[in-house]
C-alpha cells in the first residue's frame, strides 16, 4: 500500500464490535500489543499513561480537517477532547482550505481527517486529497490520518494516508471512523494514537 514505509497489518479495534480498522507497522503494532496499548473501555489505565507521557513533555497536536456535513469535525473535536484528557494539548483545529499555519509549527504530531466520497461500491476516495497533498509546512512532521464513512470506504484510508505522506510527513498510523459510531471510533483513534507515540518514545 502506497505511502507508508514499511508493511501494515490491519486490525479490528475489538472482537465483536462494528468494523474500525486501525493501521500501524508490523514493528510498531507487535510491541503496542506487547504493552498493553489501551483499547475501548479500558479508562481506568489512563492515569498512568498519561503520567508516562509527560515524562516525555506534554505532546501537542493540531487537527486539519475537511468536514461537509459536520460528521468528520464533530469527529476531530471528539478526538482532541479525548487527547486533551490524557495530557495532551491541542494546538489548533482548521480546515483544510485555510490551515492554520501557527498551530501546524508549533505541533508535535498533525492529524488529518476527512470524508469518503463517491460510489459505495466503486470509486470511493477521499475528499479534498490533492488540496491535503499540498499542504504546506508539513515536511518533517509526524502525522496521523483519520476517515468518516457511512457504508464502505474502499481503499479510501489508503489514498488518505498517501496524500498526507506527500507532504513530507511521516504517517504513523490511520482509523476509519463509521459515522454512526463516532463516540467509539474516535476514542479507539485517541487511544492507538496515544499508545503509538508511548511506542516510538521508547516508554
Amino acid at each position: 500500500m502506497s505511502g507508508w514505509s514499511s508493511p501494515l497489518v490491519w486490525v479490528r479495534v475489538r472482537a465483536g464490535e462494528p468494523c474500525a480498522q486501525h493501521i500501524l507497522n508490523k514493528e510498531s503494532f507487535a510491541r503496542v500489543v506487547a504493552k498493553e496499548v489501551l483499547f475501548i473501555g479500558e479508562r481506568q489505565k489512563a492515569s498512568a499513561r498519561r503520567a508516562d507521557l509527560l515524562e516525555f513533555g506534554v505532546m501537542k497536536a493540531a487537527l486539519l480537517v475537511e468536514s461537509l456535513t459536520g460528521n468528520t469535525w464533530k469527529a476531530a473535536e471528539k478526538i482532541g477532547s479525548n487527547l486533551e484528557q490524557e495530557g495532551w494539548s491541542i494546538t489548533g483545529m482548521s480546515r483544510v482550505g485555510r490551515p492554520d499555519h501557527a498551530s501546524i509549527q508549533a505541533a508535535d504530531i498533525v492529524l488529518v481527517g476527512t470524508w469518503t466520497h463517491g460510489l459505495f461500491v466503486v470509486g470511493q476516495a477521499p475528499w479534498a486529497a490533492n488540496a491535503i497533498s499540498n499542504l504546506p509546512a508539513m515536511q518533517g512532521k509526524k502525522a496521523a490520518v483519520f476517515l468518516t464513512y457511512a457504508l464502505d470506504a474502499g481503499k479510501s484510508l489508503d489514498k488518505l494516508t498517501h496524500s498526507v505522506g506527500a507532504t513530507g510527513a511521516e504517517v504513523i498510523g490511520g482509523l476509519l471512523i463509521k459515522r454512526n459510531h463516532l463516540d467509539m471510533h474516535t476514542e479507539a483513534f485517541a487511544d492507538r494514537l496515544v499508545g503509538a507515540i508511548e511506542v516510538a518514545a521508547g516508554g
